[in-house]
């Protein structure tokens, strides 16, 4: 039979990828830690596997060895999606970005009926010479 019928299926568990991410980010706050109070000189990847509970090839399998420990430690440094005061300054940053856009669309909308009233930009009536002008 040259042909396999049925072919390989995906490997796909949820759960074991819930695993994997929780021990992902145990080795790594270790790793963060360890880095923190003895340097990276001073770190070794058996250090950092005793301190998270895991085997020294754990790390080495998933993340390369003490390198990719440093590189796994700035990244989430830069951006960890499980950090609450990162999520928030997330949240602000999408909050301004909707009040810009909202602001955008209005001075469109000035310029626009500006326009259809015969006021040319900078004229008597428009919203930039109101603000040129003191005391209005």
């Amino acid at each position: 039979m040259a042909d396999d019928v049925k072919g390989r299926r995906r490997y796909h568990s949820p759960l074991r990828a819930e695993q994997a991410d929780g021990t992902r980010r145990r080795v790594l706050a270790a790793a963060r830690d360890l880095f923190l109070v003895r340097g990276y000189a001073g770190t070794t990847v058996a250090a950092v596997a005793q301190a998270a509970g895991v085997s020294p090839d754990t790390i080495y399998v998933s993340l390369g060895g003490k390198q990719g420990l440093l590189e796994g430690v700035l990244s989430l440094a830069r951006y960890d999606p499980e950090d609450p005061a990162q999520r928030d300054q997330e949240h602000r940053r999408d909050e301004v970005g909707a009040h810009r856009a909202v602001l955008d669309h209005l001075t469109a909308v000035e310029r626009l009926v500006m326009g259809a009233a015969g006021t040319r930009e900078g004229g008597e009536g428009s919203a930039e010479s109101r603000r040129r002008k003191p005391g209005a």
